[in-house]
C-alpha cells in the first residue's frame, strides 16, 4: 500500500471506530436491538453493559489505528470485532457498512504482514557474512 493511502485508510478507520463509539455511548439500548435473538443471552452481562463494552472496544481500536507502528494490532482487533458484529447482528441495512470496515481492517493487517515479510527478506539478502 502506498504510504499516503495507508495513512488515509488508518485515519479513516480511526475516525469511524471512534465516531460509532460515541453513537453507541449515547444509545446503547438501541444498538443492542440489532443483536440476533440467539446472541442476546451469550454475554454474561445485560445488553446495555455489552454495548458499553463494545463502545470501549471501538474506542480502543480507533485510537490504535492512529499509531502507525501498531496499526496491524488495530487491524486484527478490527477484523475480529467486525466478524463478531456481523455474526451476532447479521447483515442488515444498518450493519452492511461493517463489511467495508472488515475489509479495510484486513487490508491494514495484510499490508503490515507483507511489509514485515519484505523487511525480513531484504535484511537476509543484504546481510554480509562475517569471516
Amino acid at each position: 500500500m502506498h504510504r499516503i493511502s495507508g495513512h488515509i485508510l488508518r485515519i479513516s478507520l480511526a475516525i469511524t471506530f471512534i465516531w460509532i463509539a460515541s453513537v453507541i455511548l449515547k444509545y446503547p439500548e438501541v444498538w443492542g436491538e440489532y443483536l440476533k435473538p440467539w446472541a442476546i443471552d451469550l454475554p454474561p452481562a445485560s445488553v446495555e453493559a455489552t454495548m458499553r463494552a463494545t463502545d470501549i472496544a471501538d474506542i480502543v481500536i480507533g485510537f490504535l489505528f492512529l499509531v502507525p507502528s501498531i496499526a496491524w494490532v488495530a487491524g486484527i482487533l478490527g477484523v475480529l470485532h467486525m466478524l463478531l458484529v456481523l455474526v451476532t447482528s447479521g447483515i442488515t441495512d444498518m450493519t452492511v457498512s461493517n463489511i467495508g470496515l472488515l475489509g479495510a481492517s484486513a487490508a491494514i493487517v495484510l499490508d503490515s504482514l507483507s511489509f514485515f515479510i519484505r523487511k525480513r527478506h531484504s535484511s537476509k539478502t543484504t546481510a554480509t557474512p562475517t569471516t
